[in-house]
């Protein structure tokens, strides 16, 4: 583990955190066929990032492993996690979250958390009953303000990925894609990253401390910007347009229409406080073309115009 860490891992816990996660290795088929190496590396830890280290896995592995326990596969075992994992730990994201790495004790006292902590929640339920798991994300967006975590696991001989609130579509589906497609491979806080465990001779840029260079890394850059660029195809005449509608400077979940030319053309709604601050209902709207956006009795009228950076149109009522 870093050696920054090991100060930080009590004797007693550590004990307990390795009998666990072999009594998973032990009780689900799909954990007793992953490689040892995947194993030491991407189930047996107890930290993923830079939360403090607690008491998480026996909770989990009782609590998950009861969810999981009539499932055959490592794949319906993680599509059932996924999709119960907030109702049944009570926590949500929330931008009013104490710190960004919270452990799992800290964000269900809390009860919120960031998508760093919300990560860390994913990754340990997947790993409590033996499936692989790791925090992904980018440390800087090309094309709006801030970062993103997610997460990845392995399933059926490779890494896929999904989020602690799942996309409808199921796994290697996020809001977040599009703007994978801009990663710069270039510069070391614009690329993607998967934390490793084991040193691998590259380190995970963090936001909140730039310093911290001991959290290994897997570069994901090309695996992501395939994926996105896959998704926008490549079309050089649209804008990516974001929609925002704001309340005493709160995110409103409404139902908004665009027009053109007085036609209506496009229906959405646009994301809440319990979404992702960077999580927007985004629309792909031509290039030198004027829209108007309506909600209620609101409306605003723009020109889409060409930029790297995703265009936002803020209604604030």
């Amino acid at each position: 583990m870093p050696e920054d860490r090991l100060d930080d891992i009590d004797p007693d816990s550590f004990k307990e955190n390795i009998r666990y996660a072999l009594l998973a290795r032990k009780r689900f088929s799909w954990a007793k066929e992953v490689p040892e190496e995947l194993f030491l590396n991407d189930i047996l830890p107890s930290i993923n990032i830079t939360e403090t280290s607690d008491n998480w896995r026996a909770d989990f592995y009782k609590t998950f492993g009861t969810l999981v326990k009539d499932c055959k596969t490592a794949e319906e075992a993680a599509v059932l996690i996924n999709k119960n994992i907030q109702d049944i730990l009570k926590v949500k994201y929330s931008t009013a979250r104490k710190k960004p790495d919270q452990n799992v004790t800290e964000s269900m006292e809390s009860g919120i958390a960031s998508c760093s902590g919300l990560s860390i929640l994913l990754v340990n339920a997947f790993r409590s009953v033996g499936i692989p798991a790791r925090v992904a994300g980018v440390p800087l967006w090309t094309t709006k303000n801030g970062n993103h975590n997610w997460v990845e696991l392995y399933l059926d001989g490779e890494w896929k990925f999904t989020e602690y609130n799942m996309d409808g579509k199921g796994f290697n589906h996020a809001w977040f894609l599009n703007d994978t497609a801009y990663a710069d491979p270039e510069r070391e806080q614009y690329r993607v990253y998967a934390v490793s465990f084991k040193k691998t001779g590259s380190h995970f840029p963090l936001i909140w401390d730039w310093d911290n260079k001991n959290i290994q890394a897997v570069d994901r850059t090309a695996f992501y910007k395939k994926l996105g660029e896959k998704q926008l195809k490549g079309d050089k005449n649209h804008q990516s347009v974001a929609i925002v509608i704001k309340e005493d400077s709160k995110r409103l979940a409404e139902r908004v229409q665009i027009y053109q030319n007085d036609r209506h053309i496009l229906t959405g709604q646009t994301k809440g406080e319990s979404q992702d601050i960077n999580d927007m209902l985004q629309f792909s709207l031509k290039i030198g073309k004027s829209y108007t956006v309506k909600y209620k009795n609101e409306t605003q009228t723009f020109t889409v115009t060409k930029n790297k950076k995703v265009q936002v149109i803020e209604i604030s009522l």
